[in-house]
């Protein structure tokens, strides 16, 4: 899941798991990745990824807090998985029951992006996907 983009969809999984007692795990998928500086051109990775990824979680978590708070109830855990989107949430379904997914309006057709496409394809557990406004 990828911050505000991602809210119908963890806003859908939150009103199901408080509906079947579950809890929800929202994954966002990243990779490390070079960045450009004006000065020296192409930097590498940071690669402290267990700082970033402490920074993704803290960011997705202040962001999932005002949805979160309609169902209190429901645990919800964020994690940060290297491996890009479609790999980090892939890593996470092996125990799934339900993997939930926002669908972007512009592939609302019979098209599907390549995270919607690969979790269909590969997940072990049913997919639903919750089109995004």
């Amino acid at each position: 899941m990828a911050g505000e983009s991602s809210l119908p969809a963890v806003e859908f999984a939150l009103a199901e798991a408080a509906r079947s007692g579950g809890r929800v795990r929202a994954v966002h998928g990243w990779e490390l990745m070079p960045f450009w500086s004006a000065t020296p051109g192409w930097l590498p990775p940071d690669t402290d990824a267990d700082d970033q990824a402490s920074r993704i979680e803290a960011d997705l978590t202040r962001t999932l807090a005002p949805v979160h708070a309609a169902h209190p109830e429901v645990e919800l855990l964020v994690e940060a998985r290297l491996g890009g989107a479609a790999g980090g949430l892939l890593s996470a379904t092996e125990h799934a029951d339900l993997v939930v997914l926002g669908r972007h309006p512009h592939l609302l057709g019979h098209s599907l992006g390549p995270v919607a496409h690969a979790a269909i394809r590969n997940s072990p557990a049913p997919v639903i996907l919750v089109p995004q406004p």
